[in-house]
């Protein structure tokens, strides 16, 4: 009984998880729990803050682990089998244990010797690989006629890092290019007022100070349903972390520097941020 305790309580906490990590895969635990083999989880792409987190999380997983354990062991007596499930499942929360225990001393002592001022550095861009059952070409800026469209808003977010400058990039679940935050403007609203809102569900930045206009860009929109219609905003901030709300799609928030801008997916918006590099990096310092 106390071994099928264990393992309904286990069961539940790793569904409990598995959903908040649905709901927020952004957050550096979700991250950490469901997403080992992706580019942020490499030790060397991530800031002191995450790393000392980190480090916690994985103790704590350590300890829930090793009362799974002991609590599995108490059946041991109880069961006439060889080996008895109780001892194995105390054996598996036991190896467990150990390996959040060992996880998580390394994550704090990498996280203890990372400086503060550290900038993650992400690959450049022949690195990155664009997902290859969808390719963004010429066909997608060739309006034709008769065709329905909408109005779209967003914009570029930037910091000053140090003597860099961050802009706010978000990926989806499902792709590996990055793209700026933005969406629909909804009726009886503005086009800033929607790039603001937009912003805010997708990237979790609400603390944003508007810095000028960067124009309209047009194309097909995902699906080559509508045309769609982009008005783009820069913003500067201070705020360095978010937390998405967007219920429709899973963002994830990574601060990018302006000097090594990885690929994106929509070339428009690569073209947007490289033709307006010079004013976003005087909006951001001059924001320090």
């Amino acid at each position: 009984m106390q071994l099928l305790f264990a393992l309904v309580i286990g069961l539940a906490v790793f569904i409990n998880l598995r959903a908040l990590a649905g709901r927020h895969p952004g957050a550096w635990w979700a991250r950490l729990l469901f997403r080992p083999f992706g580019p942020r989880m490499d030790v060397s792409f991530m800031t002191r803050g995450e790393l000392l987190r980190s480090g916690v999380a994985c103790l704590l997983l350590a300890a829930g682990a090793a009362l799974l354990a002991v609590a599995a062991g108490c059946t041991v007596d109880a069961c006439r089998m060889f080996p008895s499930p109780g001892a194995i499942a105390a054996t598996v929360f036991a190896s467990l244990a150990a390996l959040f225990s060992l996880s998580g001393l390394a994550l704090l002592l990498r996280g203890v010797f990372r400086s503060t001022r550290f900038v993650p550095q992400l690959p450049v861009v022949q690195d990155i690989v664009r997902e290859p059952y969808l390719r963004i070409d010429q066909s997608w800026y060739v309006k034709p006629a008769g065709v329905p469209g909408h109005v779209s808003s967003g914009g570029v977010v930037a910091r000053a890092a140090g003597a860099h400058v961050l802009i706010a990039l978000l990926r989806e679940d499902g792709f590996r290019d990055y793209i700026l935050p933005k969406g629909h403007v909804e009726p009886q609203e503005t086009p800033l007022q929607a790039a603001l809102r937009e912003i805010s569900e997708e990237s979790g930045l609400c603390d944003l100070q508007l810095a000028g206009e960067l124009g309209i860009r047009e194309r097909w929109d995902l699906k080559k349903t509508s045309w769609k219609k982009t008005h783009y905003f820069l913003f500067t901030t201070h705020q360095k972390d978010g937390r998405p709300t967007d219920r429709h799609h899973h963002y994830q928030l990574i601060w990018c520097r302006l000097d090594r801008l990885p690929r994106m997916f929509w070339p428009e918006q690569q073209e947007l941020v490289v033709s307006h590099r010079t004013a976003i990096e005087r909006a951001a310092l001059s924001n320090r």
